[in-house]
């Protein structure tokens, strides 16, 4: 094990539901207001709009330790689900595991295709991490984040299940969503992204 690596206890203990109160709205609000990829000029400022997404009944969240959340918006089994990281320190080193740790709960226990994550292309350090997780670069949204008066492109990412396994293993799921069951067969084979795909994305984000 290299220094600074997590152990799976660490990760179990450093993983927390979140569960929001007045106090820890006011820790949390107050810790992410000098974190520029958090909000764009349209939602800055907006508390209660920041907030109410976590009450949605499609988002899951998560506290990490005492120095950030991973949470998912649009949970749609069996299709889709958005990723956001936030640690308040903008330290990414070796917590790779945790946000891993958390996509596979994600897949396990919403039965999801797929996990997408729309990063600004300003934040590197947050695209680097995400490849590392698994995430392929998918492509670019351009000019989509409007941000202290001005456009940035967004990088596209995706993470499928067998993205994170390497081995062959089909299974059928039933999945139930909108009073609909749905038969999902699902494989964790490995993928590798289509090389036209990399033409579609900044050449100081295909390396790490």
């Amino acid at each position: 094990m290299q220094r600074g690596e997590l152990t799976s206890e660490d990760i179990r203990n450093l993983i927390k539901p979140l569960v929001l109160n007045t106090n820890k709205m006011d820790v949390i609000w107050s810790r992410i207001q000098n974190i520029p990829y958090i909000f764009d000029d349209f939602n800055r400022g907006y508390r209660e709009k920041f907030f109410g997404m976590f009450y949605s009944p499609d988002t899951v969240a998560y506290e990490i330790g005492d120095f950030g959340l991973i949470y998912f918006t649009n949970v749609c089994p069996p299709i889709n689900a958005v990723a956001h990281v936030v640690f308040w320190d903008r330290k990414f080193t070796n917590r790779t595991p945790i946000f891993r740790k958390l996509c596979e709960d994600i897949f396990n226990d919403y039965f999801v295709h797929r996990i997408s994550s729309i990063v600004p292309t300003f934040n590197r350090a947050a695209i680097i991490f995400a490849k590392r997780a698994g995430f392929h670069l998918e492509g670019v949204h351009r000019e989509i984040i409007l941000s202290l008066g001005k456009w940035h492109d967004a990088a596209i990412l995706g993470l499928l299940r067998r993205d994170l396994n390497g081995s062959e293993h089909r299974r059928t799921v039933s999945v139930e969503h909108d009073n609909n069951r749905v038969d999902v067969e699902r494989s964790s084979a490995v993928h590798e992204q289509p090389d036209e795909l990399a033409q579609l994305v900044p050449d100081e984000l295909r390396s790490e």
